[in-house]
Parts: C-alpha cells; structure tokens; sequence
C-alpha cells in the first residue's frame, strides 16, 4: 500500500523487486507501446496520492499548474515568459496539445472566474495588454490573453511537484542510471520527431 504525507509519498520497501540484471530484447512497438502503459499506471496513483489536499481537481489541472511551473522554472527553453511572468494562452495550449474550447473553460475555472466553481484562484489569467479592447465579452482567445501561477497555484503545485519527485526517486532507485539516461534520451527522440511531424 502506499502512504502519503503532506508533502511526500511513501512507497512500501518490497515494492517491484530488483531491476533485471539482464533485459530481454524487445521490438520497436513494445518500446513504444511502453511508454503509454507506465503513464496509464502513473495517472492512477497521481490522482489517488499526489492531488489529494492540493485543491486540485484533476490530471490536466496539475498539468496546467506543472506547465506554467516549468516555464517559471525556465525549464521550457522555447518559452520566455515576459516582464512580468506571464506567457500567452496560445503558448500554453501549445505546451499541452489542448482542444481550445475546453483548455479555455478550464482556465477559467482555475483563476476563479466561474461561478459553478469554487477554486482557490490558481492562476492569474488577464487581457493581453499589447491587444486593443473588444469590451468585456471578448472570447478567450489565444494572442488575446496571458497568464502565470497565482501564489495560491505555485504553493499547489509545489505539493504536487515535491511528492511527484518522492515518487520517482524511490520508483526508480533500483534503476541504474544508465538505463535512466537510455530511457530519456529515447523519450526524447521520440518527442523530437513528433514534433516535427
């Protein structure tokens, strides 16, 4: 069973064994079709032990949070947030791959501007000031507004991002780190070519 704390999760010692000595060859679609069952199992236990007590409601919730983390982090290198921390919403939905008539909603339930939903305000999300005013009813396009984390959404996701790291290092601390590296340098091949695509 796992176990959490405030701020980290711990992993029952017997979990999983030892890392195979020896690995057994594998084909193109088994490597690829990995990737997508360890996040499947990695959804799981991030929405049963890292969201609980951070506010946050859902998966693509933390992913916004952790997004806009990153980019003050300056862990994106394509992004530069401006003066101010903010970066555009079309930048953002980029970042996720969001069909934008839902990413917008959500965004709008994050900074607490719904009235369905009461939420802590986790992000600041304002008119981009270099676009001309349509009034109040303007849509929430993508040149048209900005945001950044609110100190009530970096205070969040700093849970969710400490946790998230108790968790990797105890899920791979039998792992070489050699195979640590081979699994992100393939990661990042495939991401590579994907985007490009």
């Amino acid at each position: 069973m796992i176990m959490y704390t405030s701020m980290l999760i711990i992993l029952p010692s017997s979990e999983g064994g030892d890392f195979p000595e020896e690995v057994r060859p594998t084909t193109a679609l088994e490597t690829f079709t990995s990737i997508f069952d360890a996040a499947r199992d990695l959804r799981h236990v991030i929405k049963e032990y890292i969201l609980p007590g951070t506010g946050l409601q859902s998966m693509d919730d933390a992913d916004i949070l952790f997004c806009l983390l990153m980019v003050e982090m300056g862990r994106e290198e394509a992004v530069k947030p401006d003066a101010e921390g903010f970066i555009l919403v079309r930048v953002l939905r980029g970042l996720l791959v969001r069909e934008q008539a839902q990413f917008s909603r959500q965004l709008l339930v994050l900074a607490g501007k719904t009235p369905s939903h009461k939420v802590a305000g986790f992000i600041e999300l304002e008119r981009n000031p270099k676009t001309t005013s349509r009034g109040n009813q303007e849509p929430l396009h993508g040149n048209s507004k900005r945001v950044r984390l609110s100190e009530a959404g970096r205070k969040a996701i700093n849970i969710v991002y400490t946790r998230y790291e108790s968790l990797a290092n105890q899920l791979l601390a039998k792992v070489p780190q050699e195979a640590r590296n081979k699994q992100v340098a393939v990661n990042e091949f495939i991401t590579r070519i994907l985007t490009k695509i």
